[in-house]
């Protein structure tokens, strides 16, 4: 048997997005490098897929690859030739794959949310040092069939980072 890739029917595509970012430098003396960085992203939609390879019947799905709601949360520092970032970042549940036999279940992974830490440190005007943890918290992937059973868990581990930078 031969398959290839078949177009979909109609599909909507609604959301909205909010975002701030806002540095206190009303705030005195070295805690005025002091900020603050948050968006919110909603979406919501859906698609016409094929109900099987052979038919020409459609079907209401959700959109693959789309989580309805996203944020994230950050408090940054720059000053004194000193930069950091602390970031939440939140991805909701979205739909990997789309119900296909055996199963007829649509293959979910569950929100998650992931904490990275960037700090940087100016040696002169140059050079500077940079250092990045990644996934603080180990979050991990998991993806389930339908609701209730599990497919696929990932431990993500923290990574670590240092580099130095060169501006020309």
């Amino acid at each position: 048997m031969v398959t290839r890739p078949q177009n979909s029917g109609q599909g909507t595509l609604r959301g909205a997005e909010f975002g701030i970012q806002k540095f206190f430098d009303f705030l005195p003396g070295p805690w005025s490098g002091f900020g603050a960085q948050f968006n919110y992203t909603w979406i919501d939609g859906d698609n016409e897929s094929k109900t099987a390879f052979d038919s020409d019947a459609f079907t209401t799905t959700a959109l693959v690859g789309v989580a309805r709601q996203n944020y994230n949360v950050a408090l940054l520092y720059e000053g004194h030739g000193i930069t950091g970032r602390l970031a939440a970042t939140r991805r909701g549940d979205y739909v990997e794959q789309i119900a296909e036999p055996p199963f007829n279940q649509d293959r979910v992974v569950q929100a998650t949310t992931f904490v990275d830490l960037s700090i940087g440190y100016e040696l002169n005007p140059r050079l500077s040092l940079q250092f990045d943890a990644i996934n603080l918290t180990r979050a991990r992937f998991q993806s389930s069939l339908g609701p209730y059973q599990p497919r696929d868990i990932r431990y993500n581990p923290t990574t670590y980072g240092v580099s130095l930078r060169f501006k020309m």
